[in-house]
Formats: structure tokens, sequence, C-alpha cells
């Protein structure tokens, strides 16, 4: 009876156990998003999106590459090269993991129209890919493909 008893205990705390782990915790990189609809992808000039996701908050970033260096001082630089110097999205917050939705709650934004949304996608992990889909405010439906990064040795 003993046994039996044990090995309830042990069957019962295995799904405790495992509800812990946060499925999206981690560093990923952005390699492709796609228009659900039409199939179009969407270009973004390299390197690509970085997101990282731990302990409930999260922080994504892209600064554009391949741009003019210039060795001036900002307060000599034109309107122009002020903008593409400033060629970068990125925002935070906090993050929550319900079923299949990874809900973002998006506290700073580099586009102050981001600030304060709360953002829905349902997503899904296969190996080392995290897939989401979310129907943005024009009503575009945008699948996005990132891969989880490793850590460097």
């Amino acid at each position: 009876m003993k046994v039996h008893g044990v090995i309830v205990f042990l069957l019962l705390t295995v799904p405790v156990v495992g509800q812990g782990r946060d499925p999206v915790e981690g560093a990923w990189e952005s390699m492709s998003m796609t228009n659900i609809k039409t199939g179009e992808r969407v270009r973004f000039e390299p390197p690509p999106l970085h997101v990282i996701y731990m302990d409930g908050q999260f922080v994504q970033f892209q600064a554009n590459g391949g741009r003019t260096k210039l060795q001036k001082p900002r307060s000599q630089m034109t309107k122009d090269e002020l903008l593409e110097r400033s060629n970068l999205q990125g925002q935070y917050g906090r993050y929550q993991v319900v079923g299949n939705k990874l809900i973002l709650h998006v506290v700073a934004a580099a586009d102050p129209m981001n600030e304060g949304l709360e953002i829905t996608q349902e997503f899904r992990i296969d190996a080392d890919l995290l897939i989401t889909t979310v129907t943005n405010s024009s009503g575009y439906t945008y699948e996005t493909r990132l891969r989880r990064l490793r850590r460097a040795n």
C-alpha cells in the first residue's frame, strides 16, 4: 500500500514540475516574416531583429546595418544623416504565456505609438524555431519565424 501511495504522489507532481518551464525563454533572432494571405515576405535590412524573453520581461531590438559611418559630431550632421543614424526599432515590457498565446505588454518603444499596447500572438515551438502568428491593426496576419540563439562559449 505504501509503495502505491508514493507512486501516485510522484505521478501527481510530474505535471506540476513541467508547468514551471517557460517555452519562449531565451534569446531569439528573426529569420522571416510572411503575410499569410498574400505569401509576401517582409524585407528588413540586416542585421535581423533580436528578442530576449526572460523572467516575464522582454526586449526587442534591431538597428539596421550598412549605414555610413560619419566621423563628425552630431551638431554638424544634416537632418538626413541624423535620421539614417537613428534608423532602428525596439521595445520592451512584460510578457506572459497562456496556452499557445504569447501576450506582450509594451512598456516603452522607439515608436511611441506602440507604448501601452497589448499584443497577443499565437505561437508554437518547432525544435529551435519560435513561430508566431499575429494580426495587426490593419487586419493583415503575419507569421514570423525566429531561431533560438545558443550561448557563446
